[in-house]
């Protein structure tokens, strides 16, 4: 029998997320998330990164070692030993995504919280979040108002029937897209086609995806 209303639930197996979705016409799919198919793509700055992260900590730790052992002199493989113990078996750059990943969940979760409020939604006791996630907070805060941005729907699960995929939006808002040309000149140069849309607009409409990073990479 159809259903008036469809509804998607998120399940993991292994390391892939999956989306179960039953349609308004009563049948049934499942379709990869978009994480999933984009942790698929080669990202090789990552891979610069991650090297940089490890030369950098190993650098740091046999400095530190060298001044500890000052004065002594280790044999080598002694040496070669200590030093490994001090670094650990954790990678410096897994650490570094770990310390990422939590600011970013954090500051992500005060927002949802905090939009979904002014929505008058239901939601429960505001997230406590450590500092670091709190300047990503009031940064999102700035430039909300500054481009006077309302939500429309916070956390909406989309999915197309046609290409197989899904996913959740973190935020589709309406925006005043001159203000937005004004924050993104202050930035930078902009492209000269978004340019000239967003000056010929009075208002928009944008689907908004949280980042915590100091940059948006390709």
């Amino acid at each position: 029998m159809p259903i008036k209303t469809p509804t998607a639930t998120r399940t993991s197996r292994g390391s892939s997320r999956f989306y179960d979705i039953t349609h308004a016409d009563g049948t049934r799919s499942s379709y990869p998330s978009v994480t999933t198919i984009l942790g698929a793509i080669a990202k090789p700055a990552l891979v610069g990164w991650a090297a940089k992260e490890e030369r950098t900590m190993v650098s740091e730790a046999a400095a530190d070692l060298h001044a500890e052992t000052a004065g002594q002199q280790l044999p080598r493989a002694a040496y070669l030993l200590a030093l490994e113990q001090r670094i650990g078996t954790v990678k410096a750059h897994v650490k570094a995504l770990a310390k990422a990943g939590e600011i970013g969940s954090a500051a992500h979760a005060k927002i949802e919280w905090t939009l979904k409020r002014d929505l008058g939604q239901r939601v429960g006791a505001e997230p406590v979040v450590p500092e670091a996630a709190e300047w990503a907070v009031m940064a999102f805060d700035d430039w909300r108002k500054a481009i006077a941005l309302k939500p429309l729907l916070v956390e909406q699960t989309v999915w197309s029937r046609t290409h197989a995929y899904a996913g959740t939006l973190d935020l589709l808002a309406t925006l005043d897209p001159r203000a937005l040309l004004r924050v993104l000149g202050n930035q930078g140069p902009v492209d000269l086609a978004l340019a000239t849309w967003l000056e010929s607009r009075e208002t928009a409409t944008a689907v908004i995806d949280f980042k915590t990073g100091k940059a948006v990479y390709a």
